[in-house]
This record gives structure tokens, C-alpha cells and sequence, in this order.
């Protein structure tokens, strides 16, 4: 694998993205630039894949993200900035609309004691469920909660382009201390004026007591059709950790597939699919963890009847110190049948960390399929990582995984430096 320096012109684009805002920004608030904070980070990953002989990637992807904040006096403006743009390095067999360049965030934001307004590529506060091109404002109504707006454009789903067809908005509140916290909005997406979808989605967590927690989330869709609500995804644990050995979670959740009813050309299954669980573990003498899982799936389909039960178990063994060597070791053992097939799945993982600098990763695993219950294909896969960290600052990793079964052998290599300031 050979980087050659065309692939750093990917940071042409960043720089222009945010270029011009960066030069209003200090024009503006240069008088007062000693009470500027700056942080960052500057990533470049090259990835190269490769599935036998008929799938080749090869990509390098630059990430820039930037947060400039105390810009007045009072140190309540702020500004971010996190984009990224990623090079084709000889990459002939693979197609993707979506664009090579991508601005995650760019916004400008004024924090005040009540009051808080940000305008650009942004997330709302309090509520991450929703990006817009636009603008969001929160009046705090006490210490603990608040009241959001937010709305605008939304970026293209398919590309992330800045586009006028998509548009997002919505209102919610928020109310957080140290027992409870929980979320509730109303949020609304629209194509060429027509809505697309429309949802209400709820985010909640319980501390009673330091031993057990809740949390809950829930998104229902509002069918603009027939006004029907319908329940598209929901989780809910309940986790029990009675000393610092023992651990319990109880849970069950809902998934099916988002629909959107104008800009969607095309037609989705969106039948629901549950699932029942618990895991459960237990440190021996401190340092030895065993673990393990049970889970219940039931897929409400009608596609094959009797194919709609799974049941899968999961049981593992790790420690953070094998005989004070300073080596951590996890193995794990999963099994899974249901919707006409069954896997075996049995992993080993070594790690190290050395001198406080450089951490070794080694991983194997080995995979058997069965479908139709007939062994069709089994797969081993194994990979080695290294991680190198100056000074909390710069770090470079190393990574190189290859998975080998019966008609294809794929591998993967990928290297990364980042400097964060």
C-alpha cells in the first residue's frame, strides 16, 4: 500500500468549507484573541480492502473538527466546525452516491444564562435525533430543564448535499438532575411541501437508588395518511449492580424499518421485530469477569410464518491481568438458530498496554454457518492492531484484519495518524 501526496488535497475542501468563516471570526473578536480556547482534532485514515479478486477499496479520508469558544468577552459565543472528504485511491469497482465530501457540523452558537441560539449544519440541543441546515434556539426554564425550537433545511439523506427539497423542524423539552433525566419532542420532515414523516420521540433514564437504573427511548411515526401512530423502534433495561462484582440487566426491544412517505421511491418492509433479553455477570477475586447473555427474538412477519422465532446464548470469560503479566484476555462462545439458520461463534482476544504508550490488540474468532441446517460455509477470521499515543496528542494506529471461508478470503488494512490540539 503506497500514499502518495494527491491524497491530501482532500483538505483543500475542509479549509474552504470553513475557511471563510474562520477569517470573519478572528476579524472580529482578534482584539480580544487572548481569550480564545481552541480545540481540535486532525485525523487521516487510509483504508484499503480487498474480497478475493473481483472488490477493491482503497480510500483516504481526512476529518478535521475545530471548536473555537470564549470569541467575546462574556464567553458565551462559540463556533465548530467537524467535516470530512475522502479520496479514491484506486478504487475502480465501487460505486456510492453519496458524496466524497461531508460537513458533519458547521454552526455559530451564543450560550447565554437562558438563553441559547445557534444557526448553521447542526444537531439540536438536548436532542441528537435530528441535523439541519438552520437554526436552534433553547430557553432554560430552571436549572435542571428547557424548551427547544429547531428547523430548517435537512440535509439530503442519500448524499448529506445541502439541498431546498428536505426540510426538518420540531419543538421539544428537556428535564434532567441526578436521579432522573428524560427528553420529549415533536419533530417534523418534509419533501416539496408535502410532509414525509412526522414523529414523536422520547429518551428517559431513572437512578432511584445507586444499585439500579432505567432507561427507556421510544420513536412513534404519525402516518400523515390515516393519522394512525405506530410505534417504529423502543427500548427499555433495567440494570441491577448490587456491589461492584455483580451485575444484572433486564430488557426488551422494538425495531422496524423508518418509512418515508414522499421521497421514498421505493418500497420497505416495515414489519416490527422484538426482542427479549438479559445479561448478566460476576467478578471472581477482583480480577476475573464471567459474563453471559440470553436473548428471545420474534420477527412480526408474514413473509415466512415459520420463520419467526430466534433464540440466541452467549457466555465469555475475561480478566484485565493474566498472572500479573499485564496482559488482558477476553473468550467468548455464542450460539444463535432461528429464521432458518444457525451460528456458532467462538472468540479470543489479547491485549497489552506498554510503557503507557503502545497498546498491542490480537483477535481470533472463528464462525460456523448453517443455513437450511445444512453447514454451507464456515469462517475463520483473525487480525492484529496497534496503537501509539505521544504525548496525548498525536497518535497512529495500525490495523490488519483478514476473514478467509469457503469461496472468498477478504482482508483489510488501515492505518491512522490524528494530532489533537
Amino acid at each position: 500500500m503506497r500514499i502518495t501526496l494527491k491524497g491530501y488535497s482532500n483538505l483543500r475542501y475542509l479549509i474552504k468549507a470553513s475557511g471563510m468563516t474562520l477569517c470573519l471570526l478572528f476579524g472580529l473578536f482578534a482584539p480580544k484573541a487572548h481569550a480564545m480556547d481552541t480545540s481540535g482534532l486532525l485525523s487521516v485514515d487510509d483504508s484499503y480492502y480487498k474480497a478475493s479478486d473481483t472488490y477493491v477499496q482503497h480510500l483516504l479520508t481526512t476529518r478535521v473538527r475545530f471548536d473555537l469558544t470564549k470569541l467575546n468577552e462574556s464567553g458565551t459565543l462559540a463556533f465548530h466546525f467537524d467535516g470530512r472528504d475522502r479520496v479514491r485511491l484506486g478504487s475502480k469497482t465501487v460505486t456510492s452516491s453519496t458524496k466524497n465530501e461531508r460537513i458533519d457540523t458547521l454552526y455559530l452558537e451564543n450560550n447565554g444564562k437562558h438563553f441559547y441560539l445557534a444557526a448553521g449544519r447542526l444537531l439540536p440541543k438536548e436532542l441528537y435525533v435530528e441535523r439541519v441546515d438552520g437554526a436552534n434556539a433553547v430557553y432554560q426554564l430552571s436549572v435542571n430543564s428547557g424548551i427547544g425550537l429547531f428547523g430548517g433545511l435537512r440535509p439530503d439523506p442519500y448524499t448529506d448535499a445541502f439541498n431546498s427539497t428536505f426540510t426538518a423542524g420540531g419543538i421539544y423539552g428537556y428535564y434532567r438532575n441526578a436521579t432522573v433525566s428524560g427528553n420529549l419532542a415533536y419533530v417534523y420532515n418534509g419533501f416539496k411541501g408535502d410532509v414525509d414523516r412526522q414523529y414523536v420521540y422520547a429518551q428517559t433514564s431513572y437512578n432511584p437508588v445507586q444499585q439500579v437504573s432505567v432507561y427507556a427511548t421510544a420513536t412513534a411515526d404519525i402516518n400523515p395518511e390515516n393519522k394512525k401512530v405506530k410505534l417504529v423502534n423502543g427500548i427499555m433495561e433495567l440494570s441491577w449492580r448490587p456491589d461492584f462484582n455483580t451485575g444484572v440487566t433486564v430488557g426488551v426491544n422494538s425495531f422496524s424499518a423508518i418509512k418515508f412517505y414522499k421521497s421514498m421511491a421505493f418500497a420497505v418492509d416495515d414489519s416490527r421485530q422484538q426482542a427479549y433479553y438479559i445479561n448478566a455477570n460476576y467478578r471472581i477475586y477482583g480480577r476475573y469477569n464471567v459474563y453471559g447473555r440470553v436473548e428471545r427474538q420474534h420477527r412480526h412477519s408474514t413473509v415466512d410464518p415459520g420463520s419467526q422465532n430466534s433464540n440466541s446464548y452467549r457466555a465469555g470469560f475475561n480478566t484485565d491481568n493474566i498472572l500479573d503479566s499485564g496482559v488482558a484476555m477476553d473468550l467468548n462462545a455464542s450460539t444463535a438458530s432461528g429464521y432458518g439458520s444457525k451460528h456458532n461463534t467462538y472468540n479470543a482476544e489479547l491485549s497489552r498496554l506498554n510503557w503507557e504508550a503502545l497498546q498491542i490488540v490480537l483477535h481470533a474468532s472463528y464462525l460456523q454457518n448453517w443455513y437450511g441446517y445444512i453447514n454451507s460455509d464456515n469462517i475463520f477470521a483473525y487480525g492484529a492492531s496497534g496503537y501509539l499515543y505521544v504525548k496525548r496528542r498525536w497518535s497512529f494506529s495500525l490495523s490488519f484484519d483478514r476473514e478467509q471461508g469457503k469461496d472468498t478470503v477478504t482482508s483489510r488494512l488501515m492505518t491512522r495518524i490524528s494530532l489533537r490540539f
